[in-house]
């Protein structure tokens, strides 16, 4: 979660930078919302968080390779995700490709993540 403390984070260890200024005046208002509409503290970084399960796997505490499905016909579901453990109700079988996320070290994500951003030109 980006929240209002790493903003001001950014903006005391970043002065000088263009886009930690463009993030710390235009990324309240997203906080705002989460807080308001899912009460969280902040404003989630799914995205980066994503590239970082690349990039830097060390940070993550992950499942061994599962059988992943995804719903792409169905109104209400489309999108969701299930992945299949062998305790299912229903029987389904595929390739076991994907490992899921247990675990993030946060620290380490957001300390790399500000440092990025800080020093983007």
């Amino acid at each position: 979660m980006l929240t209002r403390d790493d903003l001001a984070d950014l903006a005391a260890d970043y002065p000088d930078s263009k886009v930690v200024k463009h993030i710390v005046e235009n990324f309240p208002i997203y906080i705002d919302i989460w807080r308001e509409f899912f009460h969280l503290v902040g404003f989630p970084l799914d995205d980066a968080i994503a590239v970082a399960a690349v990039t830097h796997p060390e940070f993550f505490e992950m499942t061994e390779p599962v059988f992943v499905d995804v719903a792409l016909h169905e109104r209400l579901v489309r999108g969701q995700t299930v992945a299949f453990t062998g305790r299912q109700i229903l029987p389904f079988e595929g390739p076991e490709t994907t490992r899921i996320c247990k675990g993030l070290d946060g620290r380490s994500f957001l300390k790399l993540f500000k440092k990025s951003i800080g020093t983007l030109a």
